[in-house]
Order: C-alpha cells, then structure tokens, then sequence
C-alpha cells in the first residue's frame, strides 16, 4: 500500500532487488519509506536519489521530526542511496 505522503524514488527497485539477493525482507511502510527485516531485526529505511543528497527539502517535515526522534534516543535507522549502501548496511563483502 503505497502513502500519498511517502514519494517512491526511482533508484528504489534497484537497490530492494538488492537487499532482497542479500536476504532482506522489505516492507513499505511510514514514516519513512519502509522498514527491512534482517537478522531478526527490523530496520526503518529512507530511500532517497543520490543527486538530491543534503537538499534542503530532501526529507519531508515528518520523515525529518522521526529522525530527529532516532537520533536523541539513539535508534538506528538506514538511508539508502546506491547499491554501496544497502552492502555497507546488511554486511555484504
């Protein structure tokens, strides 16, 4: 179910097929663009394209307000750019 909130970026199906070949299970899902399980845990995911990165308006209020929340109780979450970051994040060599 997609959110009229939640914008798909085109970089996206590239970097799931990844994670999926690396044995990660992706749900869409708010407030960012989905949450990932793996290594039985789940992970909330931004996926954002690489070319817009530090934009001003690269998050939207509310993606910003529920990262600012991770950061202040130390909640980890993953923003992925390129198929470099989605390895970094689930151990692939």
């Amino acid at each position: 179910m997609r959110h009229c909130d939640n914008h798909r970026d085109a970089n996206e199906a590239a970097l799931l097929t990844t994670a999926e070949k690396l044995g990660a299970h992706w749900r869409e899902g708010p407030p960012l663009d989905g949450w990932v399980f793996v290594r039985g845990r789940w992970m909330p995911v931004e996926i954002k394209n690489p070319a817009r990165e530090g934009a001003a308006a690269e998050y939207t209020p509310r993606q910003a307000r529920f990262l600012s929340w991770c950061r202040n109780l130390g909640a980890p979450w993953w923003v992925w750019r390129t198929t470099a970051d989605v390895m970094r994040d689930l151990g692939a060599k």
